[in-house]
């Protein structure tokens, strides 16, 4: 009787071993939205509100200011209005949703320089 309980635990203890290690196989990766920082040129602002920004890879983001992004021209507080397509821009940013980014923080010249 003994022997037979004991076989029991074993196997039992084999059986859920084999299924936590099913599970944890078929559990798919978590999908991480990218986020980070990036240099390049604003092409242009859409009439939503978003504007699309060039990096000096050639990747275009899209991307939105949600209010509370830190916004900085020539080093001085800015509103999103006084920045100009051509711009020169550094940003930081986060993930919106699958097509566009939101502004963490955008950083732009007024003047190329040297």
């Amino acid at each position: 009787m003994k022997a037979h309980r004991l076989a029991i635990i074993v196997l039992l203890g084999f059986a859920t071993a084999g299924m936590q290690v099913l599970k944890a196989e078929d559990r798919p990766e978590p999908i991480v939205p990218k986020s980070g920082m990036a240099e390049g040129h604003l092409l242009r602002f859409l009439d939503d509100g978003r504007f699309i920004v060039r990096t000096t890879e050639g990747q275009e983001l899209v991307l939105s200011d949600y209010g509370g992004s830190m916004l900085r021209l020539d080093g001085a507080a800015a509103e999103l209005n006084q920045f100009r397509s051509g711009m020169r821009v550094q940003i930081i940013f986060e993930p919106k949703d699958e097509r566009s980014h939101r502004v963490v923080a955008l950083f732009g010249r007024t003047a190329t320089g040297p």
